[in-house]
């Protein structure tokens, strides 16, 4: 036999193994699972959606016991009592079935491709196929103002207002305009108008819009509503979402003080220089390591509107004169600060304290009257010391006086 012939002979017996097991696997069922369709297209978040599943046997034989099973995972869900497996049996080569499911999308589902996993087995006990289908969520989209730096203005004070907005949502937002109004017209932006522009802000992102508001001098307290708008773009369109919030005119205020006293009685000026009234205004002298009160250290003024002033007097006691002579008086304390501490509502109805330094001029405690008090003591143990003397004085003479009876009476009984 011939070298040719020999090599060709070797070479189909190699052959002949392979090719039966090809025709094994040619004739053995093969299954696909594709997502025909689904609907609503794209799936949207805190909905359902209907899935139609093809199942496919491509294969030459026939697939007998065949089982398909979704495996849904976040964020997609099967309502309580819906039975995931379908038994579809025997599938014929070259056939297909198609599934229905109804699936719930999780509200919180972010926008793109979201994975859904869906199992099957040809015969009870083999082991599972798993196949991965895409499903387009389509995110809902939401804005939320969720901080604002203060809702406090000052009536005439440009304030700095930060307003911080975040995408709550499952949907990029772009092309957001941020706008505020106030209906009266009585707050007012400076240095700029009232709109913002942001080009994207992403899931679950924060970013800030800052402006500087103010209100006139005039205004009366209280609360006014500013209507917050938000108007963006995302995959559903374009959209537009409004929000109230409330923001106080008035609120706190401030005082100047200043001091005038002698022999320790100290007058106090108080003027309200801020832009808004105090109500039920206390104005205290707090016990502090220079100075104490002596006698009432508060006392109640009323309420005192924006520039008016009043005065109230205490009778302060110096604590450095009184321990530099170790219980008297020695030089004279001035240009102390004392601390005064005043009490007031604002006009939230809120109860506030601010605390001040105030200076005391020379002479508020004056050494006159420590001069006087120490001649006063002084004259008093002089007259005290005479008054001892002119006892002695008189005790002694009414003793001469008795020891001269006591003689003379004594001679005439003799």
């Amino acid at each position: 036999m011939k070298s040719r012939e020999v090599l060709l002979i070797g070479l189909f017996l190699l052959i002949l193994p392979a090719s039966t097991v090809a025709g094994q696997l040619v004739t053995a069922p093969v299954i696909g699972i594709t997502l025909a369709r689904y609907d609503p297209y794209p799936a949207q978040p805190g909905s359902y959606v209907n899935l139609w599943i093809n199942v496919e046997n491509s294969g030459a034989m026939d697939a007998t016991n065949l089982t398909v099973e979704l495996v849904p995972e976040y964020p997609f869900s099967l309502d309580p009592g819906v039975n995931p497996t379908s038994q579809v049996g025997k599938l014929s080569a070259s056939d297909s079935v198609l599934l229905q499911y109804k699936v719930r999308v999780d509200e919180n589902a972010v926008s793109g491709m979201n994975k859904l996993k869906v199992r099957y087995q040809t015969s009870s006990g083999d082991t599972w196929a798993i196949e991965t289908l895409d499903l387009y969520v389509l995110g809902k989209s939401k804005i939320d103002v969720s901080n604002v730096s203060t809702t406090t203005l000052e009536p005439g004070k440009p304030t700095e207002i930060t307003f911080t907005l975040e995408n709550a949502g499952g949907s990029m937002i772009r092309d957001l305009a941020f706008s505020w109004t106030q209906a009266d017209g009585l707050i007012l932006p400076v240095g700029s108008d009232n709109k913002m522009y942001i080009n994207t802000l992403g899931i679950g992102e924060k970013t800030g819009v800052t402006f500087i508001m103010t209100t006139s001098p005039d205004t009366t307290p209280g609360v006014y509503p500013l209507v917050l708008t938000m108007s963006y773009a995302d995959g559903n369109g374009t959209s537009t979402a409004t929000s109230e919030i409330g923001f106080i005119v008035g609120g706190i205020t401030d005082f100047d003080i200043s001091a005038e006293g002698s022999s320790g009685q100290v007058s106090l000026s108080i003027a309200n220089i801020g832009a808004n009234n105090a109500d039920s205004v206390m104005v205290q002298i707090p016990d502090q390591q220079s100075f104490s009160a002596t006698g009432a250290s508060s006392t109640i003024l009323g309420n005192l509107n924006r520039g008016d002033y009043t005065t109230a007097t205490f009778q302060i006691s110096s604590r450095i004169q009184r321990n530099a002579t170790a219980g008297g008086f020695g030089q004279p304390a001035s240009n102390q600060s004392l601390l005064v501490r005043i009490y007031y509502t604002d006009t939230t109805g809120q109860r506030q304290s601010i605390e001040k330094q105030v200076n005391l001029p020379s002479g508020t405690f004056s050494s006159s009257s420590s001069t006087t008090t120490g001649t006063s003591s002084r004259s008093a143990q002089s007259n005290g010391q005479g008054l001892i003397y002119i006892i002695i004085g008189i005790v002694g003479i009414a003793a001469v006086v008795g020891f001269f009876l006591y003689r003379q009476r004594k001679k005439k009984k003799k």
